[in-house]
């Protein structure tokens, strides 16, 4: 229960932090075809040694420098967005989940490790606790079967296809834009506040975490990823 509130939570907060407009473009989706494939090796040698710093080193400075008052006014309002999205842009993205996980199983895929330590440690601080149990309810009962197209086994998850991450890349862009101007407005303004809590210092330490993410990968997709 633990890890599907901080999954749920982190989508609203974070999945469907994009400006509302219409369908993705062409050469939208091109750029995220592109981001994706840059994306592809980063994602696909990924261990537990090389992710976990990054989200750890997040939940600590959110932690440490974020009141609580404003950590559950962000959350509550990351949620707002995510509800905000219009039932068929939802079936959409569940249906674009499924067929880019299709076949899929733990004993053939590349397994990528999930943040656990990380989202156990963030569902237990006091501003998410403070969250209204009857929305974060509800915003788990619509990720559920998108998260629930995923295979996986003991804490990993299997990654798509690089054709499959293609799509869902550009699949998670388009329902981000259906998101509501009202409550992306009111999300963004919770989120400079509770940004305006951190101190730049802080933040710095963030990119050597960001970095060991792209250990074991060559220069070339490096280099790839960083300008894409």
């Amino acid at each position: 229960r633990t890890w599907t509130k901080a999954t749920v939570t982190g989508a609203a907060v974070c999945i469907f932090a994009a400006g509302p407009a219409l369908a993705v473009a062409p050469m939208l989706e091109a750029a995220l075809i592109e981001a994706s494939d840059a994306s592809y090796p980063i994602l696909r040698s990924l261990t537990p040694e090389t992710l976990n710093p990054f989200p750890e080193t997040l939940v600590g400075i959110l932690e440490k420098r974020v009141p609580a008052d404003r950590l559950t006014n962000l959350i509550d309002k990351g949620i707002s967005a995510f509800l905000s999205i219009p039932e068929t842009n939802v079936a959409a993205f569940v249906k674009a989940t499924e067929d880019a996980t299709a076949g899929l199983s733990p004993e053939s895929c590349d397994l990528v490790p999930l943040p656990s330590g990380a989202a156990a440690r963030f569902a237990n601080l006091p501003g998410v606790a403070d969250v209204d149990g009857a929305k974060l309810k509800a915003a788990q009962e619509r990720a559920a079967p998108a998260l629930k197209a995923f295979p996986g086994a003991e804490g990993r998850i299997c990654l798509p296809s690089e054709a499959g991450l293609e799509k869902l890349f550009v699949a998670q862009t388009d329902i981000s834009l259906s998101t509501s101007r009202f409550a992306f407005g009111e999300f963004g303004a919770a989120a400079e506040l509770a940004g305006k809590s951190i101190p730049l210092t802080d933040l710095s330490r963030l990119l050597p975490q960001i970095q060991k993410t792209q250990r074991g990968v060559d220069m070339k997709a490096r280099s790839r990823f960083e300008s894409a």
